[in-house]
């Protein structure tokens, strides 16, 4: 159990620390440098590996209880501020512009012509 409580918080950083030196090697092997071959069924027990330890670490930090839901949403309540009221003018936010209206004359325009 020792290990277990060593590698709490480090299981996601190890499966990238291993996947990026096997991407390293295929670079290598691709390039000609090296010739070391890495199975692709590899980068598929890394996916879900990682896949894994992300979930892992989402559902420890992320799970409440069923209080603490409560005493969340009882702060939210309590801490809702009601807006200021209104002012008694109305009218005081306005710019002093004034809309007029004018006459519009709409005429069907003729059949286009090809």
């Amino acid at each position: 159990m020792q290990f277990m409580s060593f590698a709490e918080g480090k299981k996601t950083y190890a499966v990238v620390a291993v996947g990026v030196a096997f991407g390293i090697v295929q670079g290598l092997d691709d390039s000609g440098l090296a010739h070391i071959q890495v199975p692709g069924a590899v980068n598929w027990v890394l996916l879900f590996l990682g896949l894994g330890a992300a979930r892992m670490g989402i559902q420890t930090q992320s799970a409440k209880t069923t209080a603490d839901v409560v005493q969340l949403v009882r702060d939210v309540l309590a801490n809702i501020a009601r807006p200021d009221p209104p002012e008694a003018d109305p009218d005081s936010g306005l710019t002093g512009a004034t809309v007029q209206t004018a006459p519009v004359t709409v005429r069907p325009l003729p059949p286009i012509r090809s």
